[in-house]
């Protein structure tokens, strides 16, 4: 015979592992996407990067989300883009770039 577990004490394991997984998915800056719905809140979804790329526009340095840095082209052109120490930390088709004065971090983007 199969023992009874009482549903007040499963229930609550079973909302902790749903949390868990819900804010582990969650959309990051640098993620691939195919709308703005795939990229955290005041993001967009660029499409002229292969994949789609999660980013913000327009940023300033130390404004960007958590693992992100802003990353400076020019003066009217600059990115929110994931932060990296290697390669290894960016998604597949991408690569980390050192910030070479542009950025407070290193940070991925295309290898193309």
């Amino acid at each position: 015979m199969l023992p009874f577990f009482p549903l007040t004490r499963v229930l609550p394991a079973i909302l902790t592992l749903t949390l868990l997984l819900a804010v582990g998915c969650a959309p990051q800056i640098g993620a691939e996407c195919a709308s703005d719905n795939e990229c955290p809140s005041g993001a967009r979804c660029d499409l002229s990067v292969e994949g789609g790329l999660c980013t913000v526009r327009d940023c300033r340095p130390g404004e960007c989300p958590e693992d992100s840095t802003c990353v400076v082209i020019d003066r009217h052109t600059s990115f929110c883009l994931k932060s990296c120490e290697s390669d290894d930390a960016c998604r597949e088709g991408h690569r980390c770039y050192d910030a070479d004065g542009q950025a407070e971090t290193d940070y991925c983007f295309s290898a193309d």
